[in-house]
């Protein structure tokens, strides 16, 4: 039994812009436990601007407690230990989601289970639906590239606005005139103040947008009732779910939360989080934080169990990296990830992770 862990830096295919920052690689660690001839797998990627801990604060605690997750991943319970463990030891959550990664897969392995039904009994998906990501900027090709996009089975699309919104407008508009049945999102990354949100949004009504997600600066109860008051479009939280520790109080005024299991750590505060949304009536969106595959994946299986269905999941986010850990996995076919394996990463690519990693840390 050993553990090992790999850092990366992957760079984007191109500089991934938005209203708050620019983002030009993604970094992480990758998680592996051997347990027989078998590998398990994790990753840990703070997200710059959503999370809390950093790179720096995930290198320092993977060199403190390697031998003591060892140690725990080879105890008879250690989904239940490591819960202790994040309590007493303050573990931020891009390390409590690689580790819970981990314990899960472990324990599913050890009760003769595919990881997947572990995680949910009544798991009878074989694929899921996932949203297509574009650029607004794109002025010349965004038409034709939405129509490849349809073409080849996508019928969600998540669009980033908040930086120039009479163009971000305009090419909207144009979007919904050429496909009226494309179900468009927004991402608005708290770009704006309450008097322009209600200015902007209103004249984005017409447009039958399925949501947008945190349109205000200061996301405030307040304002957020406000705004619902003053528009028909149904709104979603995102970062205030990690940046607010009063974010409940937003729910109200509310119709869609978009969860990265990333930024909120641990399954359990998953679970957590999809039973206040019920309270309320919210929808479930989960997403990507840029991770790698093996993140991605593991988050599409969890979003088969803890989102909402016949809504589309934000994990088409691979194709925004030039290079991934994993190229090709998991397969997106006809705008859906496909369960077509119960491995979330083949012994194989073990060599790839090596020749990927910029640092390796291992308990023997």
């Amino acid at each position: 039994m050993k553990l090992s862990c790999y850092a990366y830096e992957l760079p984007f295919s191109k500089p991934l812009v938005t209203s708050s920052r620019v983002y030009q690689n993604r970094e992480g660690w990758i998680l592996s436990w051997k347990e027989e001839d078998n590998y398990f797998w994790g990753e840990a990627a703070p997200l710059p601007g959503f999370s809390q801990e950093s790179m720096s604060d995930i290198n320092h605690k993977l060199t403190q407690y390697n031998l003591k997750w060892e140690k725990i991943l080879q105890s008879q319970q250690p989904i239940e230990q490591f819960q202790i463990h994040y309590k007493t030891q303050g573990i931020p959550p891009s390390l409590q989601f690689a580790l819970d990664s981990l314990a899960y897969q472990v324990e599913a392995y050890r009760n003769r289970q595919p990881v997947k039904k572990f995680l949910f009994d009544n798991f009878s998906s074989s694929s899921i639906p996932v949203n297509a990501v574009l650029s607004l900027a794109d002025n010349d090709n965004i038409l034709s590239n939405i129509q490849y996009l349809i073409d080849t089975g996508f019928n969600t699309l998540k669009c980033k606005i908040g930086q120039d919104f009479s163009r971000e407008a305009r090419m909207l508009k144009q979007i919904r005139k050429r496909y009226p049945t494309l179900n468009i999102r927004l991402d608005a990354n708290q770009a704006w103040s309450l008097p322009d949100a209600i200015k902007h949004l209103s004249k984005l009504e017409a447009l039958q947008i399925q949501y947008c997600e945190e349109p205000l600066e200061v996301p405030l109860a307040d304002n957020f009732r406000e705004l619902n008051e003053h528009i028909n479009i149904p709104l979603a939280l995102d970062e205030s779910l990690a940046q607010k520790n009063d974010w409940q109080a937003l729910l109200p005024y509310c119709s869609v939360l978009v969860i990265k299991p990333m930024v909120v750590g641990r399954f359990a505060a998953l679970r957590d989080i999809r039973e206040r949304a019920r309270e309320y009536q919210c929808k479930r969106i989960l997403t990507s934080s840029l991770e790698s595959s093996i993140g991605r994946y593991m988050t599409a299986l969890l979003a088969t169990g803890l989102g909402s269905a016949g809504y589309a999941h934000g994990l088409n986010t691979g194709s925004l990296l030039l290079e991934d850990t994993i190229p090709g996995f998991p397969r997106v076919k006809h705008g859906k990830i496909q369960f077509d394996t119960d491995t979330l990463l083949p012994q194989t690519y073990l060599q790839r992770l090596e020749e990927l990693s910029t640092t390796i840390i291992t308990t023997s």
